[in-house]
């Protein structure tokens, strides 16, 4: 006969399996669980400096070229029949695109002379627009090439577009070279033409969008702000200086980086309006929950602006408020023309202006409203796109 306390030791043992057989397959409640969650806190370090300048035109002066614009001004030609024309809906930059097709195995090849200097650069980029899967999937061969004046050609085989404009990023060391000798890098810095060569897939049509091809030391500049897609951020030659290109590729928005937390401030902005659609700026920005006060422009050909706030939904149950809007009646924000914007935020009077020199402002608006107190500076598009020359922070 079993021992009493051998009996209650199994009697223990019985209930605590069947314990953990309930609790493992929660059919007990009453119990915490290991796997609680904790809501997590989000904490910023505020920005202390009294000023923060960036000027990106002088900061990556020479940092870029552009090799390719498709533009009617260019005289592309095609190698073997003319298989292309240009473009003016389907375009992501200019004016227009260059809208090559291919059939039944046709190369398609289309070529420019282009006397270019690309030895000091690291990466070769290129947009190419798909209008869908079926598309792409018909692609047999894609080719970049730069052929050389010591007879050298540098190819590059693109692949894998998706629908859509794709950014093609392309590092230089991974062109092939024609020349197998140790001096196969020879003749970067001797473009004499660009070429691109489209194939379909036997019994299938392809047709393509080109638009821009250009050159980049580095990508140092994507250190300077957080987006949403870093595709949003390039570099790009205008007039001979170099400016970050902020458009919607991928994205809506970003911030500076060093700028947080920061509460009453003033900042301007200098930009140059290239790309037709909304653009903006905004302060007292939150980069995770989209929060904070905007100033969105219509666009070019337009003198349209409207303020609004973004933040926890109001009593129509949407996150926008509108604050104000009005539109600039005697000009007209112009394609490369400059202007200056600038916000103000004091306690909670926040104010926005405008200029075309950086020295006269017109005051837009000025409104009270003070329920986000402090975040961050940034920039937004709705399909525009601009250059970013300089941000000028003081608080």
């Amino acid at each position: 006969m079993k021992s009493s306390g051998t009996i209650v030791f199994y009697a223990f043992l019985v209930i605590f399996v069947t314990l953990a057989y309930l609790y493992n397959n929660n059919l007990l409640s009453f119990l915490p669980k290991n796997d609680t969650q904790v809501k997590s806190s989000r904490a910023e370090v505020e920005f202390k400096d009294k000023a923060f300048r960036l000027d990106f035109s002088k900061k990556y002066d020479g940092y870029s070229t552009e090799a390719a614009s498709f533009e009617e001004t260019e005289k592309w030609s095609g190698v073997n029949f003319d298989n292309f024309e240009y473009d003016d809906i389907t375009f992501f930059d200019g004016k227009t695109s260059l809208d090559i097709v291919s059939k039944n195995s046709q190369n398609a090849a289309v070529k420019m002379q282009r006397n270019l200097d690309l030895n000091d650069y690291e990466i070769i980029k290129m947009l190419v627009y798909s209008p869908k899967v079926e598309n792409s999937d018909n692609i047999k061969n894609l080719t970049l090439t730069f052929n050389t004046s010591n007879n050298n050609s540098f190819e590059y085989d693109i692949t894998n577009l998706k629908t859509g404009w794709n950014l093609v990023k392309m590092p230089k060391n991974t062109f092939s070279s024609t020349q197998k000798m140790a001096s196969s890098s020879a003749g970067w810095d001797r473009i004499k033409d660009i070429q691109v060569s489209l194939v379909s897939r036997p019994s299938t049509k392809v047709e393509l969008n080109l638009d821009r091809i250009w050159a980049e030391k580095d990508e140092s500049y994507q250190d300077y702000l957080l987006t949403n897609n870093e595709n949003m951020l390039s570099l790009k030659e205008f007039q001979g200086k170099n400016y970050l290109f902020i458009n919607n590729f991928g994205g809506l928005n970003s911030v500076i980086k060093k700028v947080t937390s920061v509460k009453n401030f003033t900042y301007i902005v200098k930009i140059i309006p290239i790309k037709k659609g909304v653009f903006g700026l905004g302060g007292r920005f939150d980069f995770i929950t989209g929060y904070g006060y905007f100033m969105e422009f219509t666009g070019i050909n337009s003198g349209n602006w409207q303020f609004y706030k973004l933040s926890k939904p109001n009593a129509d149950n949407s996150p926008i408020t509108q604050l104000d809007s009005g539109t600039i009646t005697n000009y007209q924000i112009d394609i490369g023309k400059p202007i200056w914007v600038k916000m103000a935020f004091e306690s909670k009077k926040i104010s926005a202006y405008f200029s075309l020199d950086g020295q006269n402002f017109t005051r837009l608006t000025e409104k009270n409203d003070g329920e986000i107190a402090s975040g961050g500076i940034g920039f937004f598009s709705k399909g525009g796109g601009f250059l970013l020359e300089s941000v000028d922070f003081t608080q």
